[in-house]
């Protein structure tokens, strides 16, 4: 048995602490609840988290830390939901001072996520600046796309992360607290940790609940303790907005409306 922070003790746990989006086999389709919290339930959460489930150990009690470089166009087709731009967004990620970087591709469509991404060398993000591709090269898929669709730096978002992992019905689950959300414009591959940026969330966590199929029992648990409805909030586009990168994203009726009147 593992003893959990709060003195209770959950069920030594086999399953792989990969992200279910990034889990391979017949567990079925991904999906991903997010909520935006106080910072009391926040705490909460994070005490019933360590009560039911057991912290990642990518770091110290599931305590790391998290930044993306995300792309985007120079009109900014993936924030505004451009045709062929909606449903994927493709990021650098680096967890703390950990030498290797992820290249990542993320799909969604609705709750239902899934990734693909492959490591690097921090040294190798330079080849990415390219305008030809090494078939050879193991981001080979991901540059080819960043070219195909013509896509840069745009933001650069870091923040601190609580991880927890879990079984539930032999499928994994995982539970994310993040905190104090700092971004930037980005306009390079660097992804250094973002120092001086805007806060994006000030006195919120965002919470991030991961699952197969359907939601786990032990998740309905919590969720009935949660606010009402989930958070359609994507750190992406938050940060592009908060750093007046591009103007808010109109509603289609909006739209039409212009289009009417022009």
């Amino acid at each position: 048995m593992m003893e959990t922070a709060i003195g209770e003790s959950v069920p030594e746990l086999k399953f792989d602490r990969t992200s279910p989006g990034l889990a391979k086999g017949s567990q079925g389709p991904a999906f991903e609840l997010k909520f935006k919290l106080t910072l009391a339930e926040a705490e909460f959460v994070e005490a019933w988290a360590r009560a039911h489930l057991a912290p990642d150990g990518h770091g110290a009690d599931g305590f790391y830390h998290v930044t993306s470089v995300y792309c985007d166009t120079p009109r900014f087709d993936v924030y505004h939901r451009n045709p062929g731009f909606k449903r994927r967004k493709f990021r650098l990620r680096r967890y703390g001072e950990a030498l290797p970087v992820f290249l990542e591709r993320k799909s969604r469509l609705g709750d239902r996520v899934r990734k693909k991404r492959v490591e690097v060398t921090r040294d190798e993000l330079c080849r990415l600046a390219e305008a030809q591709t090494d078939p050879a090269w193991a981001g080979a898929w991901f540059h080819q796309r960043i070219l195909k669709r013509g896509l840069r730096p745009s933001v650069r978002v870091s923040y601190e992360r609580t991880a927890f992992f879990g079984g539930a019905a032999e499928t994994p689950v995982r539970l994310t607290l993040d905190r104090n959300l700092f971004g930037a414009a980005a306009h390079s591959w660097d992804i250094a940790p973002v120092r001086d940026g805007l806060p994006l969330l000030p006195g919120a966590v965002l919470l991030e609940m991961k699952y197969h199929i359907t939601v786990p029992e032990m998740f309905r648990d919590l969720l009935s303790r949660l606010p009402a409805q989930p958070a359609r909030l994507s750190k992406y586009r938050h940060c592009v907005l908060q750093c007046g990168l591009a103007a808010p994203r109109a509603l289609p009726f909006l739209q039409d409306l212009r289009s009417a009147s022009s």
